[in-house]
């Protein structure tokens, strides 16, 4: 078995650690690996959604073009999380984003039908979908909760915060719109916060 797909089987085990072999060996079997370079889009916006990602490693994000032809990002997704988008994807609808590379970025690619056939033989499998899921569902929140209530400096430090490793990972004009401030803004509020911290 392919070594990537093996470290993906043993998240899954850490998730579940009560999984039964059988039930892995059964999922890996229809997994596939995709590698996307930089600007590769792995869902696309208007398409049905067929798989359920799972990064390996690299970063995507998720999207829209607003009315004005705008770029908005509304999700960063990294390392040892999902890519999917949940609503399209229960409701058998086509995405309203699309999910695009940053970085080189390998995925492990679920089928939909396949998981859902596992999870119907090994129900500890729709355990393992659900604590995936509600960490999707937590992200989605915490960012709607932040645009609603924090100002566009504590958006930013929370950003930080949570996400350390990713700051120095994503183009200033990305982080710009998934926080919701302009790039003049953005940079007088990293200046300000350097001045206060010397």
């Amino acid at each position: 078995m392919n070594s990537i797909i093996q470290s993906y089987l043993s998240t899954v085990q850490e998730t579940c650690p009560n999984i039964p072999n059988d039930a892995l060996i059964l999922l890996g079997n229809e997994l596939e690996i995709f590698e996307l370079q930089p600007k590769d889009i792995f869902i696309q916006a208007e398409l049905f959604q067929k798989s359920i990602g799972y990064i390996h490693s690299g970063l995507i994000r998720a999207f829209y073009i607003n009315e004005k032809g705008e770029d908005i990002t509304v999700n960063f997704v990294d390392e040892k999380k999902l890519v999917v988008h949940l609503d399209a994807l229960s409701k058998n609808k086509p995405s309203k984003f699309s999910f695009q590379a940053l970085e080189k970025t390998i995925i492990v690619s679920i089928p939909k039908i396949h998981i859902d056939s596992c999870a119907e033989k090994y129900p500890v499998l729709e355990k393992y979908l659900r604590i995936m899921i509600e960490q999707v569902y937590c992200r989605m929140f915490n960012r709607l909760e932040a645009l609603l209530n924090d100002n566009a400096e504590e958006r930013y430090l929370n950003f930080v915060e949570d996400f350390p490793t990713l700051f120095n990972r994503i183009p200033i004009s990305h982080l710009c719109t998934y926080l919701g401030v302009k790039r003049q803004s953005l940079t007088r509020i990293r200046k300000k916060i350097l001045e206060r911290s010397k």
